[in-house]
């Protein structure tokens, strides 16, 4: 732990980021079929400063943070999954089916579980100019056209979730902000984690980036989600680090939580596909729906437990968590490394916090 601190504090010192907050649960083996027999180390350590322009702020356990693209898989994802469950979706039948405006013959071959895998062939982002709001953002991301046949590549796209996010709401009725808010949020206690936070809550927020002459402070960081009044399926959302380890906790028992661990969120099965590689056979990168499994982008993973036997993801302002179901292990880490300048760096710091993670587990275990 001391070289965990270490390390994090030497990036701060450095200037890569102004403060963070790490947490730490580790589990014994056999705690997912006896949880009140289980050995639980848990550790919550905060960092530095939650801001340092216009004024120096210290950071705080309750500081909420502009998560990025932790947002698809905190709200996007899992919400697809539920309606999964529910049977009003299927992985596998185009998206098409439903998205009203995405019915180009070149789209048409492009299944849901390629969304959520990063294989649909669609392009990284669509830009931020031209349009404004919601609706537009979506008109705008429909018009996108594969640039390979779909389930053949690995390229991580913001339009993949921006559209799984309109499917929400064309299969809910409910645009995606209030889908979690009520069916993952409010059932699991998560009292900070939502969409374009109350003005209220804005000197919890860590500050984001200096843009177009204001801080960012409870405005979403990404441009494309800004321009979409904050609510998209691939960036939005803000939260604390106990609401987040809230979630990570139900994930860690599929899919169980409360007291006792006796209420479920979702099916065992479910999770197990948010968990496991999903990813078109042939694919050197592995995704599973919605997650990160191994791939260029799995630095929080570490270089000590194998790949294919955890999840996770990370986001753009430097956050990120990592689940390792067989471990008994979850950690987040989140900061907002591109504060005041956006010239912060943490990726190199993700990959620490995972190998030190698992060297602690070695010890926890003996």
């Amino acid at each position: 732990m001391a070289e965990i601190e270490s390390s994090v504090q030497e990036r701060i010192n450095n200037g890569d980021m102004p403060g963070g907050i790490l947490r730490i649960h580790m589990e014994s083996p056999r705690s997912a079929d006896h949880p009140k027999k289980a050995s639980i180390y848990e550790r919550t350590v905060v960092f530095g400063d939650k801001a340092l322009q216009p004024n120096v702020e210290p950071n705080s356990e309750d500081t909420i943070y502009d998560l990025a693209s932790l947002t698809k898989v905190v709200a996007t994802a899992p919400s697809i999954m539920l309606l999964q469950e529910r049977g009003l979706i299927n992985v596998d039948a185009p998206a098409s089916q439903y998205l009203p405006a995405f019915t180009n013959s070149a789209q048409k071959a492009i299944t849901v579980r390629h969304l959520l895998t990063h294989t649909s062939g669609l392009r990284p982002g669509i830009g931020y100019k031209g349009w404004s709001g919601y609706d537009a953002g979506i008109a705008t991301a429909c018009k996108e056209l594969p640039k390979q046949e779909p389930g053949t590549k690995f390229v991580y796209s913001d339009i993949n979730f921006i559209l799984l996010g309109e499917i929400v709401r064309t299969v809910s009725n409910k645009r995606i902000d209030e889908f979690a808010l009520e069916n993952i949020y409010k059932p699991l206690g998560m009292v900070d984690t939502c969409y374009n936070p109350p003005l209220e809550k804005t000197d919890r927020i860590a500050p984001t980036q200096l843009t177009d002459g204001a801080m960012l402070r409870g405005v979403v960081h990404d441009p494309t989600a800004r321009t979409m009044d904050g609510v998209a399926g691939h960036a939005g959302i803000f939260s604390t680090i106990a609401d987040l380890a809230l979630y990570d906790n139900m994930l860690l028992h599929e899919g169980r939580y409360g007291k006792n661990l006796k209420r479920q969120l979702f099916k065992p099965e479910t999770v197990r596909l948010m968990a496991s590689t999903q990813s078109p056979a042939g694919l050197e990168a592995q995704r599973s729906l919605g997650w990160d499994v191994a791939t260029g982008y799995s630095s929080p993973r570490g270089d000590i437990f194998p790949p294919g036997e955890s999840f996770g993801h990370t986001g753009f302002t430097g956050t990120s968590m990592w689940i390792f179901p067989k471990e008994g292990i979850f950690y987040i880490f989140l900061s907002n490394r591109v504060h005041p300048d956006g010239k912060g760096n943490v990726l190199g710091l993700q990959r620490i916090l995972g190998t030190k993670i698992a060297e602690m587990k070695n010890l926890f275990s003996e």
